[in-house]
């Protein structure tokens, strides 16, 4: 008899500029994990992280289709944020200012 433990997780954070949120699975007995990180930047900007393989060496890359799918549900609240990041980050209040 072959008992298989499989547990899925979710994960939920909240800051100013980055909120996050996921989900997946952890195989205990296998020694592997599959879970789709969903960090969102700015309240808009979604980039899906794949977190897959064994614990003791997990792979880490961009979900691409997940990414793509994500930001172009809402294109011109995409192309706004965008905006305002920049705006934000390199003018002279933000990033900017420090390269003056």
């Amino acid at each position: 008899m072959h008992l298989r433990m499989q547990k899925r997780h979710e994960l939920n954070t909240k800051a100013q500029l980055l909120q996050s949120g996921g989900e997946g699975s952890v195989n205990l007995p296998d020694w592997q994990v599959n879970y789709l990180l969903k960090p969102v930047i700015a309240s808009t900007l979604s980039a899906p992280i794949r977190i897959e393989g064994s614990l003791d060496n997990p792979r880490y890359f961009p979900d691409l289709a997940a990414t793509l799918q994500e930001n172009l549900k809402q294109p011109k609240v995409l192309k706004d944020t965008v905006k305002n990041l920049e705006k934000n980050l390199l003018g002279k209040d933000g990033l900017g200012g420090l390269l003056r």
